[in-house]
């Protein structure tokens, strides 16, 4: 008698956790279906918004190199020559903007060519030209 109680009392037990555990899981099916959607939107704009956070920090240190290269070239290089005749809004914006310096190299390079062969040729005919050898006297 007592193994009779004892085994209804667990079929009671086992009907009642798979009773429990189909309705939560038909339950917890009928959300994701509902909720499913929008929740897994909701994680893709979470990636969305981290790899647009990477791409703008490559974005800033590519242009602050840019800009750097661009104030180098402007300054340091045979072309600080030619770059000292602009005016300083375009030398300023040149190294501002330094993703517009590759094409203005490009459409005034034979200009930019010619000016560098010739400015030397044109200082020795005006006399204007640095000689080579100097003295110094120590």
């Amino acid at each position: 008698m007592i193994w009779q109680q004892l085994g209804i009392e667990l079929a009671r037990v086992a009907l009642s956790v798979i009773l429990t555990s189909i309705i939560v899981l038909f339950t917890l099916g009928e959300m994701i279906k509902k909720q499913g959607p929008e929740f897994a939107k909701m994680l893709l704009k979470m990636d969305t918004k981290q790899l647009e956070q990477l791409h703008s920090a490559e974005a800033r240190v590519s242009k602050t190199a840019n800009q750097m290269v661009a104030k180098d070239l402007m300054t340091v290089t045979p072309l600080s020559e030619l770059a000292k005749h602009l005016s300083e809004d375009t030398r300023l914006y040149l190294q501002a903007h330094p993703e517009a310096l590759p094409g203005i190299l490009q459409n005034y390079a034979g200009t930019v060519d010619l000016a560098l062969t010739l400015a030397p040729r044109i200082q020795e005919v005006l006399g204007l030209a640095k000689s080579e050898k100097q003295n110094f006297d120590l």
